[in-house]
């Protein structure tokens, strides 16, 4: 899965379509701490609606470079708070 996202997010980068680059800079996450395995800056999140609870949507925010993700969340926001959250960080 990991590969997979890390293929998507680079085919995604190598395009020059206006529309597309809008849409990546609105799913990036500002103000977001770089990546704690590969040091990338840029990470961005992604959601996907669930069957099991009515649509609900899940969030996650993924490194583009190594596709290091976090546990679901339940809005952007918490999404970057996560992410944003170190070991021996206080919460």
């Amino acid at each position: 899965m990991i590969n997979w996202i890390k293929k998507q997010w680079q085919s995604f980068e190598q395009k020059n379509d206006e529309k597309l680059q809008q849409y990546l800079e609105s799913i990036t996450l500002k103000d977001a701490k770089p990546c704690p395995f590969c040091g990338e800056t840029t990470i961005r999140y992604f959601y996907h609606k669930t069957a099991l609870i009515g649509g609900l949507k899940i969030y996650r925010a993924t490194c583009t470079k190594c596709g290091a993700t976090i546990g679901q969340a339940l809005s952007k926001e918490s999404a970057k708070r996560k992410w944003n959250q170190r070991t021996g960080d206080k919460q």
